[in-house]
């Protein structure tokens, strides 16, 4: 996708991301669409904590509408090499898309050289716990709702029970 078609390609994609949650997931979402953008960052970090991090970091945003966040991504659409459309919560009053992206100036300088001129990709992702393929899933469940917490428990439970089943021939 060029710059030109930038705007054009994500709302194109906000759709199958709606139509993702849709499918694997418990939640009714709001057709109050609302946009927050987060650099994707190298880390060292545990996944669970990487996912704190970045709550964290999140809460402090102040939400965008499409318009203002497609320009954001505009300004740095040449430093664009992926971009990941994510639902970040589900509200009762909104839906919270984050649109996360990946910088060439994060690439190794090889790579960014192989890349510098190619336009940059776009995906849309759920988070999946665990448990994902069970039963469909709170899409808030990287929040650390009650229901996560227990849908956690019950699974790895289920989980043991069959491995003490293998180890105790069958």
């Amino acid at each position: 996708m060029n710059k030109g078609e930038l705007k054009a390609e994500i709302a194109n994609a906000i759709p199958k991301l709606l139509g993702m949650v849709k499918e694997n997931c418990i939640n009714i979402l709001s057709e109050n669409l609302v946009y927050i953008i987060s650099e994707i960052k190298e880390t060292n970090l545990k996944p669970d904590l990487e996912r704190k991090r970045r709550i964290k970091e999140n809460k402090t945003k102040s939400p965008l509408s499409f318009e203002e966040a497609v320009l954001r991504l505009l300004d740095l659409y040449d430093n664009l090499y992926d971009i990941n459309l994510v639902i970040y919560k589900a509200e009762k009053k909104r839906t919270i898309i984050e649109i996360r992206y990946y910088p060439k100036s994060s690439l190794s300088e090889t790579f960014r050289e192989s890349v510098v001129e190619k336009s940059p990709m776009l995906h849309c992702k759920i988070a999946l716990p665990i448990y994902h393929k069970e039963k469909k899933f709170d899409v808030n469940w990287e929040h650390n709702s009650f229901a996560h917490k227990w849908n956690e428990i019950t699974y790895r439970k289920k989980l043991q029970k069959e491995i003490d089943a293998i180890k105790n021939g069958g």
